[in-house]
């Protein structure tokens, strides 16, 4: 797996966690999504459907957090 592909995909993670739990919201199923594509980074077996997934669940917790807003 390319670093440049999963770096902002990590990244865009970690800053949802920290939106949340900065919010006083639950964080659990950001961190937990971040957890299991840095595992499987680290056993060398993310792919494209991974990441895609991964952005995906992402997503949809950021939009549900700004839809408030």
């Amino acid at each position: 797996m390319d670093f440049s592909k999963l770096l902002p995909v990590i990244l865009k993670g970690i800053g949802a966690v920290q939106t949340l739990v900065n919010t006083g919201q639950n964080a659990g199923p950001a961190y937990r999504a971040v957890r299991v594509l840095l595992k499987k980074a680290e056993a060398g077996t993310v792919t494209e459907a991974d990441l895609a997934e991964t952005e995906t669940d992402l997503d949809g917790l950021i939009d549900r957090f700004n839809r408030p807003i």
